[in-house]
């Protein structure tokens, strides 16, 4: 279960909290949209739960608690079990890797997956997201929905229990 008590988070250059006093519950395996204008908070808030704010956005107070599955998510932590994917595909390709197949795999590497379960697991999402076509490509050369496609992959593959994904 997700768990946000009383998040209020606020940037030192502004004045007003982006998010002020929001609480809510979500429980496992649910679909929440979360909808509102430009310069809502939306991405702080997915940045937040994911507790990548910290990385994006040092400049910012976070106050309150966040929690998933009863475990506190606190800011610069990595958690192997939420995954993120953003609105800007581009700023989510590693650019150390050569290839698309390279690029899906990263955070599987990273994660110490073995070579047999990685491979298994990408042709899986190469499958579900129809970019067989794509796996030799360099990342760079890619469209912009074809981008897109490939951090969803990316994404896809390390199977996370959260999956938080922000205008994708």
């Amino acid at each position: 279960m997700l768990t946000i008590k009383n998040l209020t988070i606020s940037y030192t250059h502004k004045e007003l909290s982006i998010i002020k006093d929001l609480s809510f519950e979500l429980p496992k395996g649910s679909i929440c949209f979360l909808t509102g204008d430009s310069g809502s908070g939306k991405t702080t808030l997915c940045l937040a739960i994911a507790g990548l704010l910290l990385h994006a956005r040092p400049e910012a107070n976070v106050l309150g608690l966040i929690e998933w599955n009863k475990k506190l998510i606190k800011q610069k932590d990595f958690n192997q079990e939420i995954a993120l994917t953003l609105e800007n595909p581009y700023s989510q390709l590693t650019g150390l890797k050569h290839t698309v197949w390279e690029e899906i795999a990263f955070g599987l590497e990273m994660r110490g997956v073995s070579r047999e379960e990685m491979e298994r697991r990408i042709q899986i999402a190469v499958d579900i997201f129809g970019i067989a076509h794509l796996l030799s490509r360099h990342p760079r050369t890619l469209s912009g929905g074809e981008t897109q496609k490939v951090v969803i992959a990316s994404s896809y593959v390390l199977i996370p229990e959260l999956w938080i994904l922000d205008r994708p």
